[in-house]
């Protein structure tokens, strides 16, 4: 499982990647690419993340307006952990088998670097699910 943060109007009308003429806009309508950035994280780094932002990292869905968003983002530098993790496995025979895959150096301020990106991409809200 993972989660999105990404901008609530996430698409727009772009640049087509193949070649076309007027006649394939008739037919096909106007080519619409995605290309506001987004940020895919896992359940458990996005727990950590929202609640580095001071969000709800409970329910992993939710939005908020962008300045608001931003707001977060640039607070939570202030306090991100980005010291390593180790990876781990516990458990094993007769139990069930945990695994944690550990996090890079640096991991938190890279994802939140992200973030910036994307509440600067849109005026609208930022949502995550």
């Amino acid at each position: 499982m993972s989660v999105t943060f990404f901008p609530r109007n996430q698409s727009h009308v772009a640049g087509c990647e193949w070649d076309h003429d007027e006649a394939d806009h008739e037919i096909y309508g106007p080519c619409t690419v995605a290309v506001l950035p987004e940020v895919n994280l896992s359940n458990s780094n996005a727990r950590e993340i929202l609640a580095l932002l001071g969000l709800d990292s409970e329910d992993l869905c939710g939005s908020t307006d962008s300045y608001d968003f931003m707001g977060r983002v640039l607070l939570a530098f202030l306090s991100v952990n980005d010291e390593a993790r180790e990876a781990y496995v516990s458990g094993g025979i007769s139990h069930a088998t945990m695994v944690e895959c550990g996090r890079r150096e640096g991991y938190q301020s890279d994802v939140l670097r992200r973030l910036v990106l994307v509440a600067q991409s849109t005026k609208d809200d930022i949502c995550w699910s």
